[in-house]
């Protein structure tokens, strides 16, 4: 009889080791993968042109001070500084405010517009199971230049398209915006296009009121504190008589403390044409406040 019991009783205890163990596995996988979803879904600080599809967090606040400096290829210089705005206000959604202002030249057409626009990212990476790769995520940001600015008139709207597919979890991903605008005023190149931009006087011919283009790129995690990222620019000719555009352009964003990004790009010119930017440098102070 004891010898019966000393078996149930061992028999019960190996019962519930193994049961405790199954649940701690189950708690583990689903840990594991909370954490790698987590780890895919971050944002692109800095004054590239590139986006992630990934949306501001709802109840944080973005607030850049980006500056740059770009040599046009007929010679000329500008300077320019952009304050920007992005606030989440809804799980997906978030609302961009960003005013450029070109520094020296004040006199511009246009200078010192305000711009207003939203990002909504309608569809998360991995959503679609069906496909075999896995499915990279899907946004689009809208904005609309309004003529508050010096001498300005019109009004512009630009959508883009924003795609990021993760090649290497926590690592690095492959991101496509392509964009189209729609231009009613004669400003020069102040619209949301690729951002901060320069306020520029043509003289050689009207503004298109069609323009459209495209980024390619990638961005790459550098430890825990930095990313890099890379992106070709193709960008249709703004003026009549000029030519369409190609750059490479090179980021790096370094979170120098908590809720602190210092980024800094580069970009080069990879066409022999006679307008557009030659070469340019921007850096950003970016700092993010969690306002709930």
């Amino acid at each position: 009889m004891q010898k019966k019991w000393m078996l149930c009783t061992a028999a019960l205890c190996a019962a519930t080791l193994m049961s405790a163990e199954s649940v701690s596995a189950q708690e583990s996988d689903r840990t594991t993968v909370v954490t790698t979803d987590n780890s895919d879904d971050w944002l692109i600080y800095g004054p590239v042109t590139l986006r992630s599809a990934t949306p501001v967090d709802p109840g944080v606040l973005l607030v850049k001070n980006n500056f740059g400096w770009a040599r046009q290829k007929g010679g000329t210089d500008a300077t320019g500084y952009e304050l920007e705005v992005e606030y989440g206000f809804a799980p997906g959604h978030e609302g961009i405010l960003f005013v450029p202002v070109e520094i020296g030249e004040g006199r511009i057409d246009g200078n010192a517009d305000l711009t207003i626009g939203w990002h909504w990212r309608f569809m998360e990476e991995g959503e679609n199971e069906d496909c075999p790769l896995g499915s990279p995520a899907f946004a689009m940001r809208n904005s609309i230049r309004i003529p508050s600015g010096v001498d300005s008139s019109g009004v512009d709207y630009t959508l883009r398209g924003l795609m990021t597919w993760t090649m290497t979890p926590g690592k690095s991903r492959v991101h496509l915006n392509p964009f189209v605008s729609f231009i009613s005023g004669d400003n020069g190149d102040n619209n949301d296009n690729f951002g901060p931009q320069y306020v520029i006087d043509h003289e050689d011919g009207d503004e298109k009121n069609l323009q459209y283009g495209a980024a390619l790129g990638m961005d790459y995690r550098v430890g825990d504190d930095m990313l890099f990222t890379w992106d070709y620019l193709w960008t249709s000719r703004q003026f009549d008589g000029a030519n369409d555009n190609h750059a490479l352009e090179l980021g790096l964003e370094w979170d120098v403390a908590d809720g602190e990004i210092l980024a800094f790009s580069t970009e080069l010119s990879l066409d022999g044409n006679d307008d557009g930017t030659e070469f340019g440098a921007k850096i950003s102070y970016i700092v993010e406040l969690a306002l709930d």
